[in-house]
């Protein structure tokens, strides 16, 4: 498959679970688990566009591009501090 259309697939993945717009995507990994693919949605629309809420979001396909084993779509875990 082509990375675009892994891409086009988690973002139907996402938006079927979590009906809201898609802002982004700002990643996608082919692992040993299959394509790790990272989606920002936006959760609140604000007014101006600078102020949007947005969420982190990280599809697993497997490699023909449907959900994959594991803990499937779902947030990101967040960011420890080091």
């Amino acid at each position: 498959m082509e990375l675009t259309e892994i891409v086009n697939g988690a973002k139907e993945q996402l938006t079927a679970l979590h009906p809201l717009p898609v802002s982004g995507v700002i990643g996608a990994a082919k692992r040993e688990d299959g394509w790790h693919v990272t989606v920002e949605l936006i959760e609140r629309k604000g007014i101006p566009d600078a102020q949007d809420l947005l969420g982190v979001y990280e599809a697993i396909l497997d490699e023909g591009g449907g959900g994959g084993q594991g803990p499937g779509a779902g947030p990101r875990p967040p960011i420890s501090d080091p």
